[in-house]
């Protein structure tokens, strides 16, 4: 996890959770203009890795 976060911290922060950006945003420490973007990529890249992961798991179950 820490490789995960320090990796693309130029680009995210190393942020991976849509909370904890709202709650910078909330707490004043990042724009919305900052959080946005990311907000968008985290939701859509786990949408992308859930969507993955049931198409493993159903093509898997299906070769049983």
């Amino acid at each position: 996890m820490l490789t995960m976060a320090i990796a693309p911290r130029h680009i995210s922060g190393g942020r991976f959770n849509p909370a904890v950006l709202i709650d910078l945003w909330a707490g004043g420490r990042s724009t919305a203009r900052e959080i946005g973007p990311c907000s968008v990529a985290q939701v859509l890249g786990g949408i992308a890795a859930g969507t993955g992961i049931y198409r493993f798991i159903s093509s898997d179950s299906s070769s049983r």
